[in-house]
């Protein structure tokens, strides 16, 4: 008897060893799964779903749902050996267990026994903007940099010119001022704000004459004054 119940558990076992499933799941854009396998087990498959002579093929929406933008997978068959492609512009946001791999543009997850995941699907349209706003931010910034360019080259041809107005404007200076005016400006070039009776002993000009000057030279805004009484200032503008 026991030899006989030794006999009946190897065949069970052996049985069990050899019995398998190998089940390919294709997912597209609208949630639908394509199957396609084989199998020496009897098994309970989705609505949709046919095993004939070992071979399991058809389609179904059962396996998928969709919460938002938000979808879910989940399919079950103890053993069976399932490989599951998410449809392009897939992102994997939960998955229970599986191997994740890319193949030709497409998340593949090898598991056994069960697959059990969620994914949100960017469309065609979404991918379009996208690279439509990164156009339009690199289209901004190469303008940018080019008004950059560009103001900054005037900035420039503006201050190679600035010294040619500025000597027009010296020579000019020098026509309306006389010998003892430009003379207090260059004093005052030179010792910056300064007293009064300190500047005219330094141009040695005297006091009458100095007061009358540093008035025309007050008038046509080149100096000003300030202070009172003895401690009377005078400086350039």
């Amino acid at each position: 008897m026991k030899i006989l119940a030794l006999l009946i558990l190897s065949i069970i076992s052996m049985q069990t060893v050899s019995a398998y499933t190998f089940l390919t799941i294709s997912i597209n854009e609208n949630g639908e799964s394509a199957f396609i396998g084989e199998t020496d087990q009897q098994l309970i498959l989705p609505e949709g779903i046919t095993l004939q002579n070992g071979r399991i093929s058809g389609k179904t929406n059962t396996l998928t749902s969709k919460q938002g933008s938000l979808w879910s997978v989940s399919f079950e068959s103890p053993d069976a050996e399932i490989t599951t492609t998410l449809p392009k512009g897939a992102t994997i946001k939960s998955l229970n267990a599986g191997e994740v791999s890319i193949r030709k543009d497409r998340i593949v997850i090898d598991s056994v026994g069960e697959i059990n995941l969620s994914y949100t699907l960017s469309t065609p349209t979404q991918q379009n903007t996208v690279l439509f706003y990164i156009a339009g931010a690199i289209a901004i910034v190469a303008i940018i940099i080019i008004l950059s360019k560009y103001f900054n080259n005037k900035k420039s041809k503006n201050i190679v010119k600035k010294p040619k107005s500025d000597n027009q404007k010296q020579r000019l200076l020098n026509k309306l001022l006389n010998d003892r005016e430009k003379q207090i400006l260059a004093t005052l070039k030179k010792t910056g704000k300064i007293k009064m009776s300190h500047l005219r002993k330094l141009c040695e000009i005297p006091k009458a004459s100095f007061s009358r000057h540093i008035q025309e030279l007050e008038k046509k805004q080149l100096v000003k004054r300030s202070g009172e009484g003895k401690n009377k200032f005078v400086e350039l503008t």
